[in-house]
């Protein structure tokens, strides 16, 4: 969802979760997207590629995998 806000974007994956109803469940998922944006911007390129690899791993043998 590019130039979408966290708000937004958290809204979207309470949705998808079916907790959209629970404003507090859309305030969570949003702090949560800001801190992942922190976490980002102070990654280094091997964070990312272990991460990356973790992710793929992840859904690979969890592909109901959520949010």
């Amino acid at each position: 969802m590019p130039g979408a806000s966290w708000y937004e974007l958290a809204a979207w994956c309470a949705s998808i979760a079916g907790s959209a109803a629970d404003p507090r469940s859309i305030d969570e998922l949003a702090e949560i997207a800001r801190q992942v944006e922190a976490d980002m911007r102070a990654a280094t390129v091997e964070d990312l590629k272990a991460s990356a690899y973790f992710w793929w791993r992840w859904l690979r043998w969890h592909p109901e995998g959520g949010c």
